[in-house]
């Protein structure tokens, strides 16, 4: 379920009758601060948080929804990551 920068290791799973594989990638993201205005760049700050990549079996490529650093990523987190992203991973409406 995790990765290790050479060789990520894709998790197969199921949600609604549809094929998807998962990645979990832990890495530090930019803490915009509450009330910061979205046009003005924000200060150097970072926290450790968690990824939750989906893809069709096979892509190079897939996307992903944040999750605090300290989750314990399920396949359900990769169920909702694969439902917020239904219709560009699989082309078609929920």
């Amino acid at each position: 379920m995790t990765t290790d920068d050479a060789h990520p290791t894709w998790t197969p799973f199921d949600c609604d009758d549809q094929s998807f594989e998962y990645l979990v990638v832990h890495a530090r993201g930019t803490l915009r601060p509450a009330g910061w205005p979205a046009h003005k760049p924000s200060p150097d700050r970072s926290v450790p948080q968690i990824t939750v990549i989906v893809r069709n079996p096979g892509d190079d490529t897939g996307l992903g929804m944040i999750y605090p650093d300290g989750t314990n990523v399920t396949v359900e987190h990769a169920r909702a990551t694969a439902r917020m992203f239904w219709e560009t991973l699989t082309g078609k409406q929920r």
